[in-house]
């Protein structure tokens, strides 16, 4: 019989985001079924492969942008 792989977890972060209107417990984890869970408390949560990984670290990258551009913007006008 061959060699079976065992199902294992590496915890990568545990730390707290906060919103507007609360605080989340957020857990990252990756699987050796090369999968990544993002955990938003018991709220919800996200199962990624890689591909999809990408995508969202695409997304925040460009929101972290246009966030960075218009605080910018604002400390300019402040500075007139």
């Amino acid at each position: 019989m061959g060699d079976v792989k065992k199902y294992e977890v590496t915890n990568l972060a545990v730390t707290d985001l906060a919103s507007e209107s609360r605080t989340y417990e957020v857990e990252v984890d990756v699987d050796s079924l090369c999968r990544v869970d993002v955990r938003f408390g018991n709220s919800f949560g996200l199962r990624l492969d890689y591909e999809n990984l990408e995508v969202l670290e695409t997304l925040l990258f460009e929101a972290r942008h246009v966030l960075q551009d218009r605080y910018l913007d604002e400390q300019a006008k402040l500075n007139e």
